[in-house]
C-alpha cells in the first residue's frame, strides 16, 4: 500500500495468493483508498476458479487474466498454451478459454444442454457496467435481480454518505410481473418495467 501511494501507478498487477496479504483483500483496501483514486488493478493468476474471479471484480478489480500454470508466458505470447478470452464486465474481464465446468456452470438452452456460464450485468443509463455476477448458462435472469441490485458498489470520491442504489431500475418485459416490481421497491428503488403486449419504443435515446 505505502508502495502504491508513493508511486501512484496507472495499472497494477495483482496475485490472488500472496505470502502476507491475499490480492483480493490488497485489491480491496487500493480500490477503495481515496489517495489512490484512479489506480486501475489487474489480477493476474493461475487460479482459475469463477469464485476468485467474482471475488476480484467484487473488490474492485478492472480485470481478470488467468494463467495456465504450464505456461506463466501465456499473457505474452499467444504461441505459448491457450490464449486468454476478453469478456466484458467492470472495465474488461478476462477469462482463459481452458477454463470449463467450474462451480458456476450449467447446462446450456442455447448450446444442446453443453455446460456453459452466464454472466448478469447492471449498467448505468450510459451503459457503464455497475456490477456483473456468474451463474450457470441455465440460471433466468429475473433470479439475479436482486444480487445484482445488491452488488453495485458504493460510489467513490464524493464527500459525505456514499450512494449505492439507484433512483430507478429499467428493466425488459422478462421481468413484467408485480413480484419483481414489489422487490424492487422493497429497496426504495423505482422500477420501470415494460409490460407485455405494450409498445417497446426501440430508438436512441429512448426507454424501453
Amino acid at each position: 500500500m505505502a508502495l502504491a501511494r508513493n508511486q501512484r501507478p496507472d495499472v497494477l498487477v495483482m496475485d490472488v495468493r500472496m505470502p502476507d496479504l491475499d490480492g483480493i483483500t490488497a485489491t480491496r483496501l487500493i480500490t477503495a483508498d481515496p489517495e489512490l483514486a484512479g489506480v486501475r488493478v489487474v489480477v493476474l493468476t493461475t487460479y482459475a476458479d469463477d469464485a476468485n474471479v467474482y471475488a476480484a471484480l467484487q473488490a474492485g478489480a478492472s480485470g481478470f487474466l488467468v494463467v495456465a500454470a504450464a505456461a506463466r508466458g501465456a499473457a505474452r505470447s499467444p504461441s505459448c498454451g491457450r490464449r486468454a478470452r476478453l469478456l466484458p464486465g467492470c472495465g474488461g474481464l478476462f477469462a482463459d478459454q481452458g477454463v470449463k465446468r467450474g462451480a458456476q456452470t450449467g447446462p446450456s438452452p442455447v448450446d444442446r444442454g453443453r455446460a456453459g456460464s452466464k454472466h448478469h450485468l447492471i449498467t448505468k443509463a450510459t451503459g457503464v457496467p455497475l456490477a456483473i455476477i456468474l451463474t450457470g448458462a441455465n440460471r433466468n435472469d429475473v433470479t439475479q435481480l436482486r444480487p445484482l441490485l445488491d452488488a453495485i458498489p458504493k460510489v467513490r470520491g464524493k464527500r459525505g454518505r456514499p450512494r449505492q442504489r439507484p433512483d430507478v431500475v429499467l428493466a425488459d418485459r422478462g421481468y413484467d410481473h408485480d413480484k419483481y416490481r414489489n422487490l424492487v421497491r422493497e429497496l426504495q428503488i423505482r422500477p420501470l418495467i415494460a409490460r407485455r403486449g405494450t409498445e417497446h419504443g426501440s430508438g436512441r435515446g429512448k426507454q424501453r
